[in-house]
This record gives C-alpha cells, sequence and structure tokens, in this order.
C-alpha cells in the first residue's frame, strides 16, 4: 500500500481542465474523493520464520535474513511489519 496526498492529486488533475471534463477522469476524481481516508498507516504484524537452511525470514513478505541477530529485529526493513515475540 501507498499512502498518497489524494487532495493533491485531485488537483493536479484539475490543473489540466480539458483531462478534468472527460467522464472517466470524473468517474476517477470520485473514487479518489470517496476512498478510505487513514490518519496513520494500519500496521501489519509478522514473525520471523527460520528455514531448515537457517535463514530468518519475514512470515508477511518473505524477506531474508542469515544473521541470527535479525530474528529479534522489530520490524521488518522490507515490508515494516511489526514482528510479534513468539
Amino acid at each position: 500500500m501507498r499512502l498518497i496526498d489524494a487532495d493533491e492529486v485531485m488537483k493536479e488533475i484539475n490543473k489540466n481542465k480539458l483531462l478534468s471534463r472527460e467522464p472517466a477522469t470524473k468517474r476517477c476524481m470520485k473514487i479518489i474523493k470517496n476512498s478510505t481516508t487513514y490518519t496513520e498507516p494500519p500496521m501489519k504484524h509478522a514473525n520471523w520464520v527460520e528455514d531448515r537452511y537457517g535463514y530468518n525470514a519475514c512470515s508477511d513478505c518473505g524477506y531474508e535474513w542469515d544473521t541470527p541477530e535479525y530474528n529479534e529485529a522489530k520490524y521488518c526493513p522490507q515490508c515494516g511489519a511489526k514482528m510479534q515475540i513468539n
């Protein structure tokens, strides 16, 4: 997920007067306007899973570390998931 400034997107679209009059553009603007608004990004949760070779992988995105100290990391550096303590 990417958090974007929907108001800024709509302003940029409206700068192009011809484009903003198109029916498809109007529908897109309505979708943007009615989309879910987050005050902060939703938090993903995961845990480190060790495979048979000793690698630690994020259970959410599969990002692998090959050193044991990252088993104690609180967040995945790839996807940002908060790691659950086992």
